[in-house]
Parts: structure tokens; sequence; C-alpha cells
């Protein structure tokens, strides 16, 4: 997608392209090269292939006592095997993820097909917080992994292991799961980032030893990710330091740049 602003207002779609598409920054427009193809994981999958979605509620005492909720994803089979433990993923900006990201469809497209059964919990963002994002990161992280995951573990039948226990988000979620991932290796020995917006967090400083903390990671962005060169930062190159510092201290990661935008 991409759009104008023109001095700086609000985004404006093309008016020479009729294809519209909601973006960052308000209405802009889409374009894609004649061979590209939606992922057809993306649509709704068949009833045969759809795992049940429900929700949990606890009152947190990292914050003050205030209602917090998730959803959880069992996939299909889940409550006719009744021995079987299954792995954990924790997507972080987890109501984005499944209104805006089609999560759930991907899981039911994708389980038993190119991937394992999973659980997975979709953690939203703290509703008073500004914009709607997780920031600051450190009461929402310390919330998943001493309260919501023991609570998850207690409740489901899941593999109560960190190697088998991964956190994942998406551009500011992306930060958050990294920052997660380094503070609580006792809980995560998975991370995945999509985007990640990693200046929030020194997270280069952050990075654990491979030799006491062994990690699964996860990393990709877009050579045109945001940046600001009037406020001296950019994500591109960002991100290239952390995918480096990564590598440097010895852990494997996956992912890369890769041509894409925002």
């Amino acid at each position: 997608g991409y759009g104008f602003m023109v001095d700086f207002a609000e985004a404006t779609p093309d008016p020479l392209n009729p294809l519209p598409r909601a973006g960052v920054f308000g209405a802009v427009s889409w374009f894609a090269m004649p061979a590209w193809k939606s992922p057809t994981y993306l649509g709704e999958a068949e009833a045969s292939r759809s795992g049940t979605s429900e929700q949990v509620d606890w009152e947190s005492a990292i914050q003050e006592g205030r209602k917090r909720s998730a959803t959880v994803y069992l996939p299909v089979g889940y409550n006719e095997s009744q021995d079987t433990r299954y792995p954990t993923l924790y997507v972080l900006d987890g109501g984005v993820a499944m209104s805006q990201g089609a999560f759930k469809n991907t899981l039911d497209n994708l389980i038993n097909d190119r991937i394992e059964p999973v659980i997975a919990v979709f953690v939203p963002t703290d509703p008073e917080t500004e914009g709607g994002i997780i920031w600051p990161t450190e009461k929402y992280n310390e919330r998943v992994a001493s309260e919501l995951v023991p609570m998850i573990d207690e409740r489901y039948r899941t593999v109560r292991e960190a190697s088998r226990r991964a956190v994942v988000g998406a551009t500011n979620a992306g930060d958050a799961a990294f920052y997660s991932a380094f503070h609580y290796p006792e809980v995560f020995g998975r991370v995945g980032g999509l985007w990640p917006i990693v200046f929030q967090q020194n997270l280069t400083k952050e990075i654990p030893n491979p030799a006491d903390q062994p990690l699964v990671i996860y990393q990709t962005w877009g050579r045109y990710h945001i940046r600001s060169p009037h406020e001296a930062w950019d994500q591109v190159m960002d991100n290239r330091t952390l995918f480096a510092e990564l590598r440097e201290k010895g852990y494997h990661p996956a992912g890369g740049e890769v041509p894409e935008g925002f």
C-alpha cells in the first residue's frame, strides 16, 4: 500500500488508482506486481480444519488489579484427544493479529500441513495505552510471563517447557517479543519478530549469552521499513544491527531483510 501526505497532512489515496486499502497512516492505495498472488492460507478454512477460540479473563496484580483478557486458540482435535499436549504460541498485540492479520485462518490452514498443532494465545494491548501500542513494555511483558503463562499451563494441556513455548509479535509487538524472550528465558525458548520496531528498547545490549540461554529466533523486516531522518532514527539500520549482533553473539536467527515496505 502507498499514499500521499501533502504538507504532513493525513494520508490520501492515489486519485489515479482505484484500488483502496487501509494503511498505517489512513486510507491509501494498493499496488502489486502482475505475478503477485494473495496467500491462500489467509482465507477462511474448511470447517473440518477450523479450530476453536475462547476468552480467558483475570485481574492482574502486576497492573493494579485491572481486568485483563486474552483469546485462546485451540487446534482442531484438541477436545477429542484428551491425552495430547501441545506447544504454545503467545502472540503479542493479539487483537490486531487476529483482526488485521487473519491469524486464526492462518493457523487453521497450516496446522497439520506445514506446522504442527499448537495452542495460540492472543494477548491484546492494554486499552489505556495511548494509540493502543505496547509501550512501555515492562508491565505488559511481566504479566504475560508471570500471570498469563502459568494460568494457560494450568487450564490447558500444554507442554510446559521453554523450548516448546514461543512469543511473537509484529512492529512494536516484535520489540516486546524480543524483550520477553531476553528477560524471561525460563518461560520462552522461541521468539519471532516481524518488522520489529526495536529502537524503543536498546535490545543489542540485552542479548543474552546463547550458552546460558539457547533461543530459536526469527526476525524479518523490509528494506523500506519506517524511518525518520529528521529525528535520526531508521528501522532498517536498527534491524540490521540487531540481526548482526545476534549472529555475532552466537545465535543463528532465521529471516533477514526482504524487498518490501512497512
